[in-house]
């Protein structure tokens, strides 16, 4: 939500935004675009939340019938209710990730006619009329583009938010309600250095889960810009599109494979455990500053490229 408030408050009342902007009937104003979030946030949450309450009460229910009333059977639903719980969320979190390839093709498709279009519409000509400055133009797309995608951005921001309120539920709320076991008291029962790196590490993981999308899309709606800049041909811009989100995979990939490497390598040659989680921990550092910078880095380099082929066609 604050993403989509920056948007509006760094264009204030640039006209070429502002013009753009009102086209988009359901997040014409930053007022409608905030009552967007609050009722999509609202709707995904509550259908996670009763997919993964029914699932669990459907794996009771199978629990039951096949164990008679004892300790036992309470074990087993024990049992059942954090296996079953522990399974949605871990699905819930690669369907999540998995989404990304979704935004990618939405932040690109959503920003890949912004200057191209311009062009083929025979409007190029009288923007470069204006007093607004390339860079400015830029800006102007770039924001416009995120606004447009930001339906696409909703459902996987706001999938991954339900995905870590679940894991919180499952950890600190379920427990009380169906026994005496207390899986995050007992982690502190014999020791609190080792538990509480581990949930730093954890609180770091999670809290990168949930913004890298936000990231992923002002990264993407970059390269579109800077595709659209280069590819008027819309047939053609979508190849360019695809070709470039594969790029940004593999980059991705490999950068990802050689910080698993070298944690790896790290961690393994430590033998005492504090060290061990220690590392481990600065590993999750690095790996979300890395990540992060990766995206600004995308980022600056597409609407810099995008900047200057502007420039350089109202040059010639």
């Amino acid at each position: 939500m604050l993403e989509t408030n920056h948007v509006y408050a760094a264009m204030g009342n640039q006209p070429l935004f502002t013009y753009a902007v009102r086209r988009v009937r359901w997040a014409a104003t930053v007022q409608q675009l905030r009552h967007y979030n609050w009722r999509a946030a609202l709707i995904v949450h509550a259908l996670i939340v009763a997919l993964w309450l029914l699932l669990i009460y459907i794996a009771v229910l199978d629990y039951s019938a096949f164990y008679p009333a004892s300790s036992s059977a309470y074990f087993n639903i024990y049992s059942a209710v954090m296996s079953q719980g522990s399974s949605v969320i871990g699905w819930l979190m690669a369907i999540s990730i998995l989404l990304n390839a979704v935004l990618d093709f939405a932040c690109l498709v959503f920003a890949l006619n912004s200057i191209g279009g311009e062009v083929s519409a025979g409007r190029w000509d009288l923007l470069r009329m204006t007093p607004i400055r390339e860079e400015h133009i830029v800006a102007a797309k770039h924001s416009l583009a995120q606004v447009r995608a930001w339906r696409v951005m909703a459902l996987v921001l706001y999938s991954r938010m339900a995905t870590v309120l679940l894991l919180v539920l499952q950890i600190l709320v379920v427990p009380l309600f169906i026994g005496d076991l207390y899986p995050l008291a007992d982690m502190f029962r014999y020791d609190f250095f080792n538990p509480l790196l581990f949930l730093i590490t954890a609180a770091v993981f999670l809290a990168v889960y949930m913004v890298e999308p936000v990231w992923r899309m002002r990264a993407m709606t970059a390269v579109g810009i800077a595709v659209s800049s280069r590819v008027y041909n819309i047939a053609f811009g979508f190849l360019a599109a695809f070709a470039a989100m594969v790029t940004v995979w593999v980059v991705q990939a490999i950068i990802l494979g050689i910080i698993g490497w070298v944690t790896v390598q790290l961690v393994a040659s430590i033998f005492d455990f504090s060290l061990y989680m220690c590392g481990v921990l600065g590993m999750c550092l690095v790996t979300a500053y890395i990540v992060r910078a990766f995206y600004k880095a995308l980022e600056r380099w597409a609407l810099d490229y995008a900047t200057q082929r502007i420039y350089h066609e109202a040059s010639r």
